[in-house]
Parts: structure tokens; sequence; C-alpha cells
């Protein structure tokens, strides 16, 4: 066999096992989004970096949701977040919330944020165990353990809270307890 012939063999070679190794880690466990707090494993197929989702209504924003990393599933339905943040902007205030990580159901417009949440809303800051941010509705729901604090003064705590956006109302759940804080004075 001449040099020539020798060189197409090891190019076909290397091509053969390149297509292994890349047949080998598609199928591997480690190229599968781990199953968290989300629920089941997610078959990844596209990793994104940097990725704003906004969803407008005649001509207005609605929402906007930022992450420095995202993986969408194999379905393209779903996709999981790493350090989201939600910004739903009004004339009365900007409603925010962000994470330490998430996902976000493209057909249904639902966004969970679990692991340390916490938001503002006007002069409210609040935090919870987990939030669903529910787009068709424009509510949110805080869930285990909401903790609302308003301007320093008063705050509340319980096991869920919903935020209705358009209507600026906040609704607390099950067993709420409100701390009257006195103001400082000058």
């Amino acid at each position: 066999m001449d040099a020539a012939g020798r060189r197409r063999l090891y190019l076909s070679l290397a091509g053969l096992l390149c297509l292994v190794l890349l047949v080998v880690f598609l199928r591997s466990d480690g190229f599968r989004g781990g199953s968290g707090s989300g629920g089941s494993p997610l078959g990844v197929s596209l990793r994104m970096q940097g990725v704003e989702l906004l969803h407008g209504k005649q001509g207005r924003m609605q929402w906007r949701l930022r992450t420095p990393r995202a993986e969408m599933g194999r379905d393209r339905r779903e996709i999981r977040l790493t350090r989201p943040e939600l910004i739903y902007p009004r004339e009365e205030g900007t409603f925010r919330v962000a994470s330490r990580e998430g996902k976000y159901d493209r057909q249904n417009e639902t966004a969970v944020f679990w692991s340390e949440v916490q938001g503002s809303y006007d002069d409210l800051d609040f935090t919870a165990g987990r939030m669903r941010y529910l787009a068709r509705q424009s509510r949110i729901e805080l869930l285990e353990g909401v903790r609302a604090t308003r301007d320093s003064r008063t705050s509340t705590r319980s096991r869920r809270a919903d935020l209705y956006l358009e209507k600026r109302r906040f609704v607390f759940y099950r067993e709420a307890e409100v701390n009257l804080h006195e103001q400082a004075r000058p």
C-alpha cells in the first residue's frame, strides 16, 4: 500500500472513531439534564447561553424571561433554566423575580422557579421556596414558605401567596401571619 492509500485508511479510521465517540456521548447519561426539583430527566437537544425570551401582545411587551444558560429538551417543549429572571413591566411598577433554577414550558406558557426565589413588585419584596408563573392568567403562585415585606414596615408570612399581575393584587393563603413594625421616628 502506498503513502496515499495509508493516509486514506487512517483518515477513514479517524472519522469512524469520531462517529463512534459521538454516538456514545449522545447516549451517555452525562448528556441528559438532571431531574432536580423540576421533574423528570430531560434529554437535551440544544444548549444555549445568554437566552432572552420575550412575549408581547398587541404591540406591548407582556414579559421577558432571561437566563445565562438554558437547555431545551428533545421534544422542544420544555426549557431548563440556570439563574433565570422573569420581568413583567407595567406602568404602575415592574414585577421581577429570580432564582437559582427553573424551567419554562413553551406549550403551556408556564415558568417554574425553585431554590432561593427572590423578587420585588413596586415597594414589596418577597422570597419563597418555589414560584410558578401562569402567563395566560397573568398570575404568579408563590409556594413553600412565602415571606413578603413592604417598605420595611410590614411583613407577611404564609405557606402560599398568589399575585394577580393585571389587578395588582396579592392574596396570602393558609395561616398567614402579618407583623406590623413601628416606623422609626426622625
